[in-house]
């Protein structure tokens, strides 16, 4: 139980390393969080600064998610509570950075990655990648942090039908609800809108329209 512990506190750990805060900050001097109404400490602001940084600091997110997760997975298997609890941990690293008093960011790659760490075990990470397409480019809604919250009460609902592992259900159903808590705390502006595929949407119009929140 002990290494247990070490292993799911190692994983929190890594996930509270603020990369897309650390990086403009020693590299540009810039501290991302004044470069948006949302004050969000992710990626999505490191790429408003410079598309270059913004990559490298999403692959960074989806790393630290990925590796204490995997590695972890060798020790705990996917058929425990503590399975649940070092799945959850690196999100919620990032979303309440010790690093930044508790104040991180919203999640999404930090996510991504700790769900790809549990391929071929178990592929709930396809899941939540086709969701998030289909309501980015098939059914297009806008505000993006509405679009996020849709996307996540969907995978809520389709995840129980598509594993029959408990913990990984349990772990869909929490992170869920943690990024639609961080999406509603500090929401996007503009109204409400949704655009279907089949209207045309120009290159410029559809890239504007689009960001990732982390």
């Amino acid at each position: 139980m002990f290494i247990k512990l070490i292993v799911v506190l190692l994983a929190f750990l890594s996930g509270s390393i603020m990369y897309a805060y650390l990086l403009p900050m020693l590299l540009l001097k810039k501290d991302i969080r004044t470069l948006h109404p949302d004050a969000n400490p992710g990626g999505a602001n490191a790429f408003r600064l410079q598309k270059s940084l913004g990559i490298l600091c999403t692959l960074l997110d989806i790393l630290k998610g990925f590796f204490p997760v995997v590695l972890g997975l060798s020790l705990i298997g996917l058929d425990s509570i503590w399975t649940l609890l070092l799945i959850l941990a690196p999100i919620l690293g990032h979303a309440f950075s010790p690093m930044l008093a508790g104040k991180g960011g919203k999640c999404i790659a930090v996510t991504f990655g700790s769900l790809m760490a549990l391929i071929p075990k178990d592929y709930i990470v396809l899941l939540l990648a086709l969701i998030f397409i289909i309501f980015s480019c098939v059914i297009i809604i806008n505000p993006c942090s509405t679009r996020v919250i849709l996307t996540m009460i969907t995978f809520i609902i389709t995840s129980w039908f598509f594993t029959p592992e408990l913990y990984v259900q349990l772990s869909a159903l929490l992170i869920s609800i943690l990024i639609i808590y961080r999406h509603l705390k500090a929401p996007d502006p503009g109204p409400f809108h949704i655009q279907l595929l089949l209207h045309h949407v120009s290159p410029e119009e559809f890239i504007s329209s689009h960001h990732v929140e982390e």
